[in-house]
C-alpha cells in the first residue's frame, strides 16, 4: 500500500507542478498583452494627435498617407497650442527619413517642447 501512496503524491506534485508553470505562462502573456494594447492605443492616439490640460497637438490631414513611388509628398501640417490658445507651433521639429522613391513605410515625427515635456505625435506615410 506504501508504493501506491507514493505513486499518487508523485502524480499529485507533478500535476501541481503542471498548474503552476501553466499559470505562470499565462500571466506572463495576460500581462504582455495588456502592454501591447496599451502602447497600441498610445501609438493610435498620438498619430491622429495628442490633447492634454496643457497642450494641444494635433495632425491636419491624416494620420497615414499612401504614396505612389515617385509621387510627391504634400505635407498638411499641424497645430501645437497651449489649452488657452497660445501658437507654439514654431517651436515644433519635424524628423523623417522618407524616400518617395524607395517602397516602405516611414514614420513622420513632430515633436515639440513646452514646460520643459516633450510632446510627439506620428504621421506614418506608406510608398508602394
Amino acid at each position: 500500500m506504501k508504493k501506491n501512496g507514493f505513486i499518487m503524491s508523485t502524480y499529485v506534485y507533478i500535476l501541481l507542478v503542471f498548474f503552476l508553470l501553466l499559470l505562470g505562462t499565462m500571466l506572463i502573456v495576460l500581462n504582455n498583452t495588456r502592454l501591447l494594447s496599451n502602447k497600441l492605443k498610445d501609438d493610435v492616439m498620438r498619430t491622429s494627435g495628442l490633447s492634454t490640460d496643457e497642450v494641444e497637438f494635433i495632425l491636419l490631414g491624416e494620420g497615414k498617407v499612401i504614396l505612389s513611388r515617385g509621387n510627391k509628398y504634400n505635407e498638411a501640417g499641424y497645430t501645437f497650442k497651449t489649452s488657452d490658445g497660445k501658437d507654439l507651433s514654431s517651436t515644433v521639429k519635424v524628423t523623417t527619413n522618407l524616400n518617395i522613391y524607395a517602397e516602405g513605410t516611414y514614420t513622420i515625427t513632430y515633436k515639440g517642447i513646452y514646460n520643459g515635456k516633450t510632446y510627439k505625435i506620428y504621421r506614418i506615410v506608406e510608398v508602394n
